[in-house]
């Protein structure tokens, strides 16, 4: 019974990994593509975009893969021997979260370099900057599907995950401020008061994928469709050794 616990951990986490990098390499590709197709300069050169995929996603993307067994796991029916790895709902999911970033980022670029007329280089800074970030929440947010973040504790749930986003968020913001690494990245600084308007949109960005997390939620329960974060409000069977225990071996597995 374990074993069948262990195995769907990991299926679990190869969802998670796949949903998190497939989303942040979509939002990266419809950047370029719609700021081309408007006409505009590319928000990012191609070392930024290279800076991003390795520094910033690389981590989270790995810890992702160390995530505790979700508490629903042994309560769910077997896996058809013909369905995919991502479900129509982790495909939705991929779709919305990466239409928010897209819709975020051309936006605030858009802002800086033709309603507030800065120049090109300091627009894409904090399109780079903004971009790396949401990247970093969007790693906390995969944790759980449809399972709200502030219900699951980060530091005793996934260590490496708390580990990951500290490190990528030194690169993410070192990019811009270690002298001569901002040089090769053609990347700079931002003022005060950006920071302001860069916390604005990560917050923006919470609230709407838990917006996203609370209708899935509301729609699988009308459905009466299976969730593996609603039976514990995200918790874990390590939370909850009854459910991932052996009083498991009650359930069908």
């Amino acid at each position: 019974m374990f074993a069948v616990e262990e195995g769907r951990r990991i299926l679990d986490n190869i969802v998670k990994f796949l949903v998190y990098l497939l989303t942040c390499n979509g939002a990266e590709v419809a950047i370029m593509l719609l700021a081309v197709l408007c006409g505009w300069p590319v928000p990012f050169e191609p070392l930024m975009i290279l800076w991003a995929n390795i520094f910033v996603d690389i981590p989270p993307s790995l810890a992702l893969g160390l995530e505790k067994v979700d508490a629903g796991a042994m309560l769910r029916k077997p896996r058809s021997n013909t369905a995919g790895i991502l479900s129509r709902s982790s495909l939705l999911v991929m779709v919305h979260d990466s239409t928010i970033m897209t819709v975020m980022v051309l936006l605030n670029f858009w802002h800086m370099y033709y309603r507030r007329h800065l120049d090109l280089d300091y627009a894409r800074s904090f399109a780079f900057l903004l971009l790396g970030l949401i990247h970093l929440l969007h790693a906390w947010v995969s944790s759980s599907i449809t399972g709200s973040v502030f219900r699951r504790d980060l530091i005793s749930n996934n260590p490496a995950m708390l580990w990951a986003l500290i490190c990528s968020v030194i690169f993410v913001v070192g990019a811009l401020y270690v002298p001569g690494l901002n040089s090769v990245l053609e990347l700079r600084g931002i003022h005060g008061h950006e920071w302001g308007i860069l916390f604005w949109n990560l917050g923006v960005y919470i609230a709407l994928t838990e917006i996203r997390k609370f209708v899935m939620r509301r729609w699988r329960r009308a459905h009466h469709e299976e969730d593996e974060d609603l039976v514990l409000n995200g918790q874990t069977t390590q939370d909850h050794p009854e459910i991932g225990g052996p009083a498991a071996i009650a359930v069908k597995p």
